[in-house]
C-alpha cells in the first residue's frame, strides 16, 4: 500500500504548497511555460494534460540543487 510520502505517490500543487510552505500560486507560477524557459532549473513536474502533478523524490531533488 502507499502512503502519502511514497515516492510513488502524485502530488497535487494544493498538496505541495502545503509541504513547502508556499502559496499554491507560487507552484504554479513555477509550473508554467515561461518559467521553464526562464529557470536555469524549473520545478519539476508530471504533466497529464491539462493536470500538473509532482514526484515527492523528485523535489527533495530539486530542493537540495537549490541550496
Amino acid at each position: 500500500m502507499e502512503t502519502e510520502t511514497s515516492p510513488a505517490v502524485l502530488l497535487t500543487p494544493d498538496q505541495l504548497a502545503e509541504r513547502l510552505s508556499v502559496p499554491v500560486s507560487w507552484i504554479r507560477e513555477k509550473t508554467r511555460e515561461r518559467a521553464r524557459v526562464r529557470d536555469e532549473d524549473p520545478l519539476p513536474v508530471v504533466r497529464l494534460g491539462k493536470y500538473v502533478r509532482f514526484r515527492w523524490n523528485d523535489i527533495e531533488a530539486w530542493l537540495q540543487r537549490q541550496s
